[in-house]
């Protein structure tokens, strides 16, 4: 909840638009928060990567990138079963240097899930 706490603080009004050095120093903040979410989370620097990789290979991760960036239209859901799953919680998904996270948890690509299932089980 660090970056929703972190908006929540810095609401920006309507008539606060001149206030550019204000805007500047949130912008700073989000990307401190963003950061620290990265660098603490538990997993090293190659499986981050992999989880990067794996993420843009899988095609319904890709297309859930695309519907977290650009947004959807709920008139028109897509065919794809899978995909459906996640959108009962889209507006909960958010996207970090090529990761797919969920109120701080990542979204883990279906090609590794065997693999940190091990890994938990162990």
């Amino acid at each position: 909840m660090y970056i929703a706490d972190t908006l929540s603080r810095a609401a920006i009004s309507e008539t606060d638009n001149a206030d550019v050095d204000r805007m500047s120093e949130l912008s700073d903040d989000i990307d401190v928060i963003v950061h620290s979410l990265l660098y603490e989370f538990p997993a090293s620097n190659q499986r981050m990567e992999k989880f990067r990789q794996k993420t843009a290979d899988d095609p319904v991760l890709m297309q859930l990138k695309e519907i977290v960036r650009h947004g959807f239209s709920r008139d028109i859901l897509p065919d794809n079963v899978k995909l459906k799953t996640y959108l009962k919680f889209v507006s909960d998904i958010y996207e970090l240097n090529g990761l797919l996270l969920v109120h701080g948890k990542l979204i883990v690509p279906v090609s590794m899930r065997c693999e940190i299932l091990k890994l938990l089980h162990e």
